[in-house]
């Protein structure tokens, strides 16, 4: 069994065993996440801001009756591509965390090697609603919030490395036509060429 074939039906109901299997399965894909988003940060994991990184996944993906978990949708993409994403936003959130009040081995420990701006967030914050698709926003909030190259993009999404050149190559085009750069600052007229990004 994988993680493609959760029986999301027992696990909302709070079948103890699905929620087991399905950590089981799960905690590969998210200790993987996380690691490379602390990695990005300059960081060695240490054992425990790790295994902190990965427990406060798994409650953020059951808090509320499973409230988040509810919102994947296998029609826009795989189960790991999903997770990975939530591991590595509560990777982040944990990291900031602990920084902001630090103890034990991050009391030295680096800032962010490569911090993003302060203006913005998350490429979702300059991209208004309707602007790309659904997958275009994976792939650009993969690419540019995840630091991700297109060769890891098309392995947690289960796709080909050219469809991932298409669709950052759409969307990035369609933020040109509204004038709006990926690093959140406004263009003074927007570029029409065709050129893939």
């Amino acid at each position: 069994m994988d993680l493609d074939q959760t029986d999301f039906s027992a696990l909302y109901a709070g079948d103890d065993r699905a929620w087991s299997r399905f950590v089981l399965m799960a905690r590969p894909v998210l200790e993987a996440a996380v690691q490379r988003t602390l990695r990005r940060q300059g960081l060695t994991p240490d054992a425990g801001l790790f295994q902190d990184a990965v427990a406060d996944t798994l409650e953020r993906l059951a808090a509320k009756q499973f409230a988040l978990l509810r919102r994947f949708d296998p029609a826009r993409g795989r189960l790991s591509a999903f997770l990975a994403v939530v591991a590595g936003s509560t990777a982040a959130n944990t990291l900031r965390a602990a920084r902001r009040h630090p103890s034990g081995t991050l009391d030295n420990a680096p800032e962010p090697v490569d911090p993003a701006p302060a203006r913005r967030s998350s490429i979702r914050d300059v991209v208004p609603e309707g602007l790309v698709t659904d997958r275009e926003m994976l792939v650009l909030v993969l690419s540019f919030d995840r630091d991700l190259d297109g060769p890891d993009i098309a392995q947690a999404l289960a796709i080909s490395d050219n469809t991932v050149r298409v669709l950052k190559a759409r969307a990035l085009k369609k933020l040109r036509q509204a004038g709006i750069q990926p690093d959140g600052t406004f263009a003074s007229a927007a570029v029409t060429d065709d050129k893939a990004a």
